[in-house]
C-alpha cells in the first residue's frame, strides 16, 4: 500500500543521507592522515 511505499522511500533518503555523511567524513579524516603524514616526513 501507499504508506508502506512511502516508508521504504523515505528510509531510502535517510539511508542515502547517512552514506554520504559518512563518506564526506572518511574522505576528510583521510585527508587530515596525508597532511599530517606529509609534515612528519618533512
Amino acid at each position: 500500500d501507499i504508506g508502506t511505499y512511502h516508508l521504504a522511500l523515505h528510509l531510502g533518503f535517510v539511508w542515502k543521507e547517512i552514506v554520504i555523511h559518512w563518506w564526506v567524513q572518511l574522505l576528510s579524516d583521510i585527508t587530515l592522515l596525508t597532511l599530517l603524514c606529509k609534515q612528519k616526513a618533512l
